[in-house]
């Protein structure tokens, strides 16, 4: 017999159940990110951690750009 996987309560469910997302608490507390704030790729993951019932926020999530190197467009003349 094949078991349904139980999905994670997320912010959508709950809102469908309960009307409201007031009291709404995460179940699962997320792997941290090295991702900049910002970037596509915390997008991404801020996404993914809030269809799945994931806190949106770890405290160890990187919060600043230090060290990272952005490409330079140079101006036309």
């Amino acid at each position: 017999m094949i078991q349904k996987r139980e999905e994670h309560l997320n912010i959508f469910r709950h809102i469908k159940e309960h009307g409201t997302g007031d009291e709404f608490s995460p179940e699962v507390q997320p792997n941290p990110t090295n991702a900049p704030p910002g970037s596509n790729r915390k997008i991404e993951i801020l996404i993914k951690r809030l269809e799945s019932g994931e806190d949106l926020w770890n405290a160890a999530d990187r919060d600043d750009f230090e060290g990272l190197i952005a490409p330079i467009k140079p101006r036309k003349r």
